[in-house]
């Protein structure tokens, strides 16, 4: 997500993104993350309920979260490490997803519980 952010905020050309990445990050790479799809209004103030000192990308504009979640719906379809969930729905069926997912990769020797 980081290269996104700083793809569309700070106008970083990407092929820059992915050079420093693999100096510095050793191009390390998850083997599965999950995009929390939700609309951006609704992602904003989600977060700033939860939030009460970092808020820089919460204060940016409209347009800027619109083209980030085109971004990430984009690359969820062309990079199957990327899980895309619809974050608005109930909390128990996110987390219910995100684990099935988790266990279906089999990531861990043992599959994982339900928390909630």
């Amino acid at each position: 997500s980081t290269i996104y952010y700083q793809k569309k905020k700070k106008k970083i050309n990407i092929r820059k993104l992915k050079v420093l990445h693999k100096e510095f990050a050793f191009n390390l790479k998850p083997n599965l993350s999950f995009f929390l799809n939700l609309d951006p209004e609704k992602g904003v103030k989600r977060s700033l309920l939860n939030k009460k000192k970092e808020i820089k990308y919460e204060k940016l504009d409209k347009k800027f979260h619109k083209k980030i979640r085109m971004e990430f719906i984009k690359l969820t379809k062309t990079d199957d490490r990327l899980i895309n969930i619809d974050a608005s729905k109930s909390k128990n069926f996110v987390h219910k997803i995100i684990i099935d997912k988790i266990n279906k990769k089999n990531i861990f020797k043992k599959k994982l519980p339900y928390f909630l």
